[in-house]
């Protein structure tokens, strides 16, 4: 049987839910900021990994779950990056 995949704005809701409501304070400490979390949106497993290294993270989830539907996370900013725009900082403005 195949499994239903969730729409991409079902995987965000949950990944943040996760991350919001269990996984925020276990990780955002100073010597994570800025590196990535990859979180199965599914079970709230997570791995936290540096940016050149962030596929293993993924690897790790999708070996002990193969159909997991994955976010990635910039621990302690709002976005994973940028192209050609700004970045703003949490509860920064312009």
């Amino acid at each position: 049987m195949t499994k239903v995949r969730m729409s991409s704005d079902e995987v965000w809701r949950r990944g943040d839910e996760w991350y919001d409501n269990h996984i925020r304070p276990l990780v955002e400490i100073e010597a994570n900021i800025g590196k990535l979390i990859t979180i199965d949106v599914e079970t709230g497993k997570y791995e936290v990994t540096t940016w050149l290294d962030s596929v293993r993270g993924s690897d790790k989830l999708l070996a002990l779950h193969p159909d997991a539907e994955l976010i990635q996370i910039r621990i302690g900013y709002p976005v994973v990056d940028t192209f050609g725009g700004i970045r703003l900082m949490p509860g920064k403005g312009l």
